[in-house]
């Protein structure tokens, strides 16, 4: 039986929120972060003369770096291969090419590098689909994962799998078609996609709910990728007892410094769901 991982996506570039000793402590072992939170500051030309992210931040678990492309393409084209994928930041549409997305991972020197990636609309034309699908492979550049692409079509998934084992790609994350679809076609979509895949192969996911989570869990997805806490925190939620409720609606002196709106309870909120989240994944093994 395969143990998942649960993967906090950081956001900043940097470990934050929490410290690489306070992680551990949460039994977290791999960190994922985005190459769009921090390729503007050139870091990463820095982080290449010290042996990478991971040294720099004293992190002594793997890193996954990825795009940080969410967002599916606006329009794609026959220049998009060179432009790169689009994302955005203050409302102004930024480009993130291949050349720049490969010289950053070149500096973060991750465990696992993700290819540059990003998809088409999940219910857009056809052509749009099947276009995501070749630039996606254009992009993928010798990685050893890939990401799968083709939306809700079975013919087009099934080319960018093939497409992906061509390039030698041996694992695979279905994050390609997961744009907050409802959850019974994001279940659909991605049990078709698990049942198309090669044995042996490690896979990898990015979920935006609980109930996303808990399916991952279900499907033993070896990496499941998420920044739900963080979300939470924003929202003043809890995961109490197995189950998101209001911070306010507990009556707990376990937890009176967590409903302080203070640096301390933001931290100590975030970290007391990150521990229940991962305890989620321990109590399924």
């Amino acid at each position: 039986m395969t143990q998942s991982q649960l993967v906090p996506m950081l956001n900043q570039g940097t470990i934050s929120p929490l410290t690489a000793m306070e992680w551990q402590q949460l039994g977290i072992k791999t960190l994922a972060i985005a190459a769009v939170d921090n390729i503007r500051t050139e870091n990463h030309t820095k982080l290449a003369t010290i042996g990478g992210w991971a040294k720099f931040y004293q992190w002594p678990g793997q890193v996954i770096a990825w795009g940080g492309i969410q967002a599916p393409f606006k329009k794609i084209n026959k220049n998009t291969i060179k432009s790169g994928a689009t994302y955005w930041r203050q409302q102004q549409a930024k480009k993130l090419t291949l050349s720049d997305y490969e010289s950053w991972s070149a500096g973060v020197q991750a465990d696992i590098v993700l290819p540059l990636a990003q998809a088409a609309p999940y219910y857009g034309p056809v052509d749009d689909i099947d276009r995501a699908v070749e630039v996606n492979l254009a992009w993928q550049n010798q990685h050893l994962w890939g990401v799968v692409q083709g939306a809700g079509l079975k013919r087009s998934r099934q080319h960018s799998i093939q497409g992906l084992l061509d390039q030698g790609v041996q694992n695979f994350v279905l994050g390609g078609n997961n744009q907050h679809l409802p959850f019974d076609e994001w279940q659909r979509i991605n049990e078709a996609i698990l049942a198309m895949l090669p044995d042996g192969r490690q896979t990898m996911i990015m979920v935006s709910s609980l109930a996303e989570l808990q399916q991952a869990i279900s499907w033993e997805i070896d990496y499941v990728l998420t920044d739900l806490p963080r979300y939470w925190n924003r929202h003043r939620k809890i995961f109490w007892s197995g189950q998101l409720v209001d911070l306010s609606e507990v009556n707990d002196a376990s937890i009176r410094l967590m409903q302080e709106e203070t640096v301390l309870g933001e931290r100590l909120l975030m970290s007391y769901n990150w521990q229940q989240l991962n305890n989620l994944l321990k109590n399924n093994d």
